[in-house]
């Protein structure tokens, strides 16, 4: 029996060996060469706004044969000046304080690459979304679901519909 399952095995290696000698060059992903510049792939300026607000910067290194390639975790991050936002280390941005400020992505080759964020509204509470994070709260728990107050007739004079498929008359029965 080990000696079956060895030669299929085998079998197996020369067949995908045999395959990757056969398999198609696609233009482009020969070497890349030499890192011409990196690029910030967020679109426009980031904008944090609220206290919950968060951003994560994408950064692509561009190659001398146009490939270009993530570096989001390759480079360092620094905001000018500091104590508008916090950067970590893989480029997720949270705001500290309103205002203005420049982050930069330094490359270990020394190529950079800035781009502008706001900060604004950080002080301001941001209302409770009803729809988006009571009503899940009650389908996590079942209170919505068709063995609790999600039935047709409710429970104990309280009824929510099923599964909250109808938030804004859950709210009128909550309330």
């Amino acid at each position: 029996m080990a000696r079956r399952v060895s030669l299929f095995f085998v079998a197996l290696l020369a067949a995908n060996v045999a395959l990757a000698q056969t398999a198609p060059e696609f233009p482009g992903l020969g070497p890349a060469g030499n890192l011409t510049k990196i690029q910030f792939d967020n679109p426009g300026e980031p904008v944090l706004r609220g206290p919950n607000a968060r951003a994560q910067l994408v950064v692509s290194g561009a190659y001398s044969s146009g490939q270009l390639h993530d570096h989001t975790q390759r480079v360092t991050y620094s905001a000018a000046p500091a104590g508008v936002v916090q950067i970590d280390s893989t480029g997720f941005v949270t705001p500290i304080a309103d205002g203005e400020a420049i982050i930069t992505a330094r490359d270990p080759s020394g190529q950079s690459a800035a781009i502008p964020c706001r900060v604004e509204k950080l002080s301001e509470p941001v209302p409770i979304n009803f729809p988006n994070e009571v009503v899940p709260i009650f389908t996590k728990l079942g209170c919505n679901s068709g063995g609790c107050h999600g039935k047709s007739g409710g429970q104990n004079g309280f009824k929510l519909s099923l599964l909250g498929f109808y938030p804004t008359e859950d709210y009128e029965w909550l309330v």
